[in-house]
C-alpha cells in the first residue's frame, strides 16, 4: 500500500502528452505534505510517491524528505533528471535524498530533444542529470514511454542510451490520459492495435538483452483496452519472465492520491475527480479509512472497475488485466453529459461503454487498516 501526492504543477518541460498543465503553476504546501504523511503514517501507510509536473522543483522537497526519514516514511519520485544535472541543486539533495528515483526518459539525442521536446534546460544538463541519479541509486527505476512521440527505434535508441549511462531497471509503458475538469478525457494513443502489438513485440526483443536478464529489470506496463488482443505466446512469456506489471492498482484498491490541496482523488490520472475532500470528509487516518470504505466511495470504486466487455469475467488473463485501465478504454475518450460533477461525468461514460459486470470492490487498505 502506497500514496500518491502531487505536489506541484511545475515543469521546466512541455512534453505534448503530458497532463502536467491542468491546474496552473500550484504547489502543496510543505504544511498539508507533512499532514498528509502523518495521516498516512496512523493508518500503516509507509511509502509515499511524489507526483509532478516535475517534482525536483518544489522547493519543500528536501525538508519533506529529512521529515519523512525522521518518522519513517519511504519517499520516491518520478524526475526528468533536469535538476540532477544541476551541480548545486544535487549538492543540497544528497543531504536529504528520496528513499527511491524513477526517471522518465525523453530522449536519445540533443537533436531528438531539441525538436520533439518544449524545454527549459538542454539535453546535456539532462545527460548529467541521468548519470548522477544512476551513479546515487542503482536501484533507480528508468521509465519509457511508447506512443509518446517516439516510434519503435527511437524507444530502442532512447533504451540504450540510459542503458550505457548505468539504468539497469526499465519500465516500457504507455502515455496515460486524464479526466478533465469536464469529466471528458484527454487525447487517447489512436495507435492501431495492431500496429501498437507488433511494435512492442519489436521493442521487447531488443530490450531482453539489456535489461530482461536480471530478474525483475524490465517491466511492461499494460494501459490497453484487454490483453485478448495480443498473441498468446507473448503475454505467456512475459508473465513466465515476471516481465509484465499487473493490473492497475486503483480497480485493485491498493493505492490513495492526493492532489495538491490535500484532496483524495481515486487514481493520479483522475486530476479533477475528487473522492474525499480534506477537512470535511476526513481530518485523520480513521476518518479517511471510515469514508473510503463508505457506501459511496465503493460505489465509485464498483463502477471504475466495471469491465470493458462481458467476456473479461473469465478470460484466462483477467487477473493480469482486469479489463485494462478504465480511462484508456472508455469510447473514444469521449464523456457522457449527465451535468455532474467532473468524477460523475466520466462514471457515466464508463455506465455506458462497458459491460454490465461489475466487479464488487475489496475493503480499502491492508488488514491493519480494517
Amino acid at each position: 500500500m502506497f500514496a500518491c501526492l502531487h505536489v506541484t504543477r511545475r515543469c521546466n518541460m512541455g512534453c505534448p502528452y503530458c497532463y502536467a498543465g491542468i491546474g496552473g503553476q500550484k504547489d502543496m504546501t510543505l504544511d498539508v505534505a507533512i499532514r498528509i504523511v502523518d495521516l498516512l503514517k496512523s493508518i500503516n501507510v509507509l511509502a509515499v510517491l511524489l507526483l509532478g509536473g516535475e517534482p525536483t522543483l518544489w522547493k519543500p522537497l528536501m525538508k519533506f524528505n529529512a521529515y519523512c526519514e525522521k518518522v519513517g516514511m519511504m519517499t520516491s519520485i518520478t524526475t526528468n533528471a533536469s535538476m540532477f544535472g544541476d551541480a548545486d541543486w544535487f549538492e543540497s539533495y544528497k543531504k536529504a535524498p528520496c528513499t527511491m528515483v524513477g526517471v522518465s526518459l525523453k530522449a536519445p539525442d540533443e537533436i531528438y530533444f531539441r525538436n520533439k521536446i518544449s524545454a527549459l534546460v538542454n539535453f546535456s544538463q539532462i545527460k548529467t542529470g541521468l548519470c548522477n541519479i544512476y551513479k546515487l541509486s542503482r536501484d533507480a527505476v528508468s521509465n519509457l514511454l511508447y506512443g509518446a512521440g517516439m516510434n519503435r527505434d527511437e524507444v530502442c535508441f532512447t533504451a540504450k542510451f540510459a542503458y550505457d549511462l548505468g539504468a539497469r531497471d526499465l519500465r516500457l509503458s504507455f502515455p496515460t490520459p486524464v479526466v478533465n475538469s469536464d469529466g471528458n478525457i484527454s487525447a487517447v494513443d489512436k495507435t492501431p492495435i495492431k500496429e501498437l502489438v507488433n511494435d512492442v513485440g519489436y521493442i521487447y526483443d531488443r530490450l531482453y538483452p539489456l535489461f530482461g536478464l536480471r530478474p525483475n529489470m524490465l517491466k511492461i506496463g499494460h494501459r490497453l483496452p484487454r490483453l485478448c488482443s495480443w498473441p498468446k505466446e507473448f503475454i505467456r512469456t512475459l508473465v513466465t519472465r515476471g516481465h509484465f506489471d499487473n493490473a492497475c492498482l486503483t480497480c485493485k484498491r491498493e493505492s490513495i492520491a492526493f492532489d495538491i490541496s490535500g484532496n483524495v482523488l481515486p487514481c493520479p490520472q483522475m486530476t479533477s475527480c475528487v473522492i474525499a475532500k480534506i477537512d470535511n470528509d476526513f481530518n485523520d487516518g480513521p476518518s479517511l479509512l471510515r469514508h473510503l470504505n463508505s457506501g459511496y466511495v465503493k460505489d465509485v470504486y464498483r463502477r471504475l472497475a466495471r469491465y470493458p466487455y462481458k467476456r473479461c469475467e473469465t478470460c484466462e488473463w483477467n487477473s493480469y488485466c482486469n479489463g485494462g485501465c478504465p480511462i484508456c478504454w472508455t469510447k473514444s475518450g469521449q464523456s457522457v453529459n449527465c451535468d455532474g460533477s467532473p468524477l460523475e461525468n466520466f462514471l457515466c461514460s464508463l455506465d455506458k461503454c462497458g459491460s454490465t459486470n461489475i466487479q464488487e470492490p475489496q475493503p480499502f487498505g491492508l488488514i491493519a487498516f480494517r
